[in-house]
């Protein structure tokens, strides 16, 4: 949904500006204060819903402003019903409880982003609510004098709302692995799995036609096709690290002598949810690196003018963060600890990548205290790694001293508006507080 909210015309440098949707933004302020739009009228959960992905948009960084937002949205949706199927209100016409399900989807799927982006509770409990999520049907098929509803197509016909139909089916697994992550009860092994086949069934359930490989092999279809199956992908590659990020807190691949190791049976099992957390992490900034080479001129995505919001860049600073994370923790290894050949290839894999994600963050660092923050924590990493004796303990263990200061400067406290990710200012106590 963030990646949609950005697909708009225009060109880069115009979406860059925060100021431009603003007239459109002051009317729909406007209409919504002579609507009285507290009594729930007509329309207002819409128009509501305009203002609240235009302020999205304009935010360079995470702002609790537009979280709030949606906080209003949600109550006023609830108060009209929307969380319950239309099938329960006989006055609402086949036509309009169609729409409404559009709209509910649309919410169910900000309050789970906005969530994780927050690492805060969701608002909607699935326990409250049982709308059923809209027909793949096009607009064309629907009219308001219409008596029943036609069946839903299958999955292999493609509609402007099958994309929303697939994505949804992630919204429902990651809202689920959010109720988890935060819990005060810690999550079981047995509820883990779980989570984890329910996120692969949402990924093998992606219709045929948004199954992503690569943007080089989509060339010769619509960019906004070629954003929808990113999209879908980019949702599953989240579900996978916000489940296992848990055991990253745990477990480094060179575990320093003082932290608490977890138990021998339980020790694995961290290794492998930390290997599906830096692979997740390494594609999901593969696709950055696509988006960003197919929206120059020429490129299969240039015609979109995405604009670079804090709800687009969320993604991939996380990404960013969890290699950031693999890489120091390599680094600053234990003495006497050794990585074999392909630990080695690993590593530097990684550090080609978040070099190169660098750029990009150095790029948006004009207008983002998020990128410039992690833009600045990257060059302190690199200039560790490329300092004297760094691959000397690649090669022959040891640990690289990043006690003097390397690391000084680090604004920790933004890590914790990354949502799940705030644990990350953990850092700050073996970067400079040692």
């Amino acid at each position: 949904m963030s990646f949609a909210a950005q697909a708009q015309p225009g060109t880069p440098d115009q979406a860059h500006d925060p100021a431009l949707p603003l007239p459109f933004l002051e009317q729909i302020v406007s209409c919504l204060v002579l609507g009285n739009y507290t009594h729930g009228a007509p329309y207002a959960i819409e128009a509501l819903l305009h203002y609240f992905v235009l302020e999205r948009r304009r935010a360079r960084d995470t702002q609790a402003d537009t979280w709030l937002v949606m906080g209003i949205i949600l109550r006023l949706a609830q108060r009209m019903g929307y969380h319950r199927d239309p099938l329960h209100f006989p006055g609402i016409t086949p036509f309009q409880g169609e729409m409404r399900r559009r709209v509910w989807l649309m919410i169910h799927g900000i309050d789970i982003t906005t969530a994780l982006q927050f690492g805060l509770p969701r608002m909607i409990s699935p326990r409250h609510g049982d709308t059923a999520p809209p027909r793949n049907l096009s607009d064309h098929e629907l009219r308001e004098d219409m008596a029943v509803l036609p069946p839903s197509r299958p999955e292999s016909e493609h509609t402007p709302m099958l994309h929303m139909v697939a994505r949804n089916r992630f919204f429902v697994v990651l809202g689920a692995i959010a109720d988890a992550s935060m819990s005060a009860s810690k999550m079981t092994l047995v509820e883990e799995r779980g989570l984890l086949q329910r996120l692969y069934d949402a990924r093998d359930g992606i219709p045929p036609v948004f199954r992503y490989t690569s943007l080089s092999d989509s060339l010769g279809d619509t960019a906004s096709h070629n954003i929808h199956r990113i999209i879908l992908m980019v949702l599953f590659y989240k579900g996978l690290i916000v489940l296992h990020w848990h055991h990253v807190r745990l477990v480094n691949v060179r575990t320093r002598s003082e932290e608490p190791r977890p138990a021998a049976a339980r020790e694995e099992t961290c290794r492998g949810s930390y290997r599906i957390c830096t692979t997740a992490a390494l594609k999901m900034l593969e696709i950055q690196h696509e988006v960003e080479e197919q929206r120059r001129p020429g490129g299969c995505l240039a015609s979109l003018g995405l604009r670079f919001s804090a709800a687009y860049n969320h993604e991939f600073l996380m990404a960013t963060l969890v290699l950031f994370t693999h890489v120091y923790g390599i680094a600053n290894g234990a003495p006497g600890s050794y990585l074999d050949d392909g630990e080695k290839a690993e590593m530097h894999e990684m550090e080609g990548v978040l070099r190169r994600a660098r750029r990009t963050w150095s790029l948006r660092s004009a207008h983002s205290r998020e990128a410039a923050a992690v833009d600045k924590l990257l060059g302190k990493l690199f200039r560790i790694l490329d300092g004297p004796g760094c691959e000397a303990v690649l090669m022959d263990g040891g640990a690289v001293d990043a006690s003097m200061g390397q690391l000084d400067g680090v604004d920790w406290g933004f890590l914790a508006e990354f949502g799940l990710l705030s644990h990350l200012q953990d850092l700050s106590r073996h970067c400079i507080g040692r």
